[in-house]
């Protein structure tokens, strides 16, 4: 089966205490393919992971390094995409790789918080416009579902399935999204998360594993990480 591993690091450097505790629970999760969101570029190390991250940054004031949303994978990635048109930029970021079940293609994302550029930013949006027009932009864009290969859609979606306080507009759009896509559910219901694992019809997979926030009274990250493992449906 194909380990995928998705996580939130809310901008841990890899060489501070809870950067290695992260790369710790990581290499014990023996992933295959890694989607990390709110992290520096060279967290992983390089001669283990092969990453892609988008071109552009988010509108915010950042430090080098810093990226919305990367993926890495153990094998090269080919036919990449690191921008969506029509879409707030620095949150998108899409390739093909080779996996443990054969050639893979994985999107990764990073969708606008609710609040994006309303009071902080550029401060120039309304609340949630931002995230509806991502989220507009990824149901247009023709290579959400790849016809040949098994597709994953993967990371920080910033809400909640079932939905707890979106509007209606950003309801709807997330169910159309589900509708072309299962979703990896969780094995336990104590924690709502924004982070999500979506997959191609062609796909099954396991409900995911938790992975902590906090770890013996160190904070990791304000969000719990998630390890999937998806295989080849048989016809």
């Amino acid at each position: 089966m194909l380990t995928l591993l998705n996580w939130n690091l809310e901008w841990k450097k890899a060489g501070s205490l809870p950067g290695r505790e992260i790369l710790r629970i990581i290499s014990a999760s023996n992933p295959t393919i890694i989607c990390l969101a709110e992290a520096y570029d060279d967290f992983l190390d390089p001669s283990s992971w092969h990453s892609v991250y988008p071109d552009g940054d988010s509108g915010y004031p950042t430090l080098e390094g810093r990226r919305k949303v990367m993926l890495a994978s153990r094998s090269l990635w080919t036919e990449t995409l690191t921008d969506l048109d029509n879409a707030p930029p620095g949150r998108f970021v899409s390739g093909l790789t080779s996996s443990t079940v054969g050639p893979v293609r994985v999107h990764g994302v990073c969708v606008p918080w609710s609040h994006a550029h309303v009071s902080t930013g550029r401060r120039d949006r309304k609340a949630w416009e931002d995230h509806t027009a991502f989220l507009k932009a990824l149901l247009a864009y023709d290579g959400l579902v790849d016809p040949v290969y098994p597709t994953i859609l993967v990371g920080d979606f910033n809400q909640t399935v079932p939905p707890k306080r979106a509007p209606d507009e950003a309801r709807k759009l997330i169910s159309v999204l589900l509708d072309k896509f299962e979703l990896a559910p969780p094995k336990h219901v104590e924690h709502r998360t924004v982070c999500h694992t979506l997959f191609s019809p062609g796909m099954r997979g396991t409900a995911i594993d938790e992975l902590p926030a906090k770890k013996d009274g160190l904070h990791l990250s304000d969000h719990h990480g998630h390890v999937h493992r998806l295989a080849i449906s048989q016809p």
